[in-house]
């Protein structure tokens, strides 16, 4: 696991420590590997434009992390934007907290981003 990602979920269990960790864990890893997927289909978009699978795939994905949220608890949302030049996930977080310039929520690093174990 990455920094970012330990970060990452050190954060969410800070906001929501009722959750089982290992709970907490797996939501936070299905999260990151969802934005991963974003951010890929974001620079798709941006660079090449998508057909219409891929375009069911965005969807599909977004939809997912919404919902994967949803299980986090009371409070929590997901800020989606579309510019792979930044983060294209954003955790809102109960305490309404940012965790970034824009204050927005917490970002989620996307998975493999900064491993220790290399790429």
């Amino acid at each position: 696991m990455s920094a970012k990602g330990e970060d990452f979920i050190a954060g969410v269990l800070r906001e929501e420590p009722t959750m089982p960790r290992a709970v907490v864990r797996a939501l936070c890893h299905r999260l990151m590997v969802l934005a991963s997927r974003a951010h890929r289909l974001a620079e798709d978009r941006c660079n090449y434009g998508l057909d219409d699978e891929q375009e069911r795939e965005d969807e599909a994905n977004d939809s997912e992390a919404t919902e994967l949220v949803s299980g986090f608890g009371e409070g929590f949302g997901l800020h989606i934007q579309g510019d792979p030049r930044g983060v294209v996930f954003k955790l809102i977080v109960p305490s309404g907290r940012g965790y970034d310039f824009g204050n927005e929520g917490q970002p989620v690093p996307v998975h493999g981003e900064g491993d220790r174990d290399g790429p």
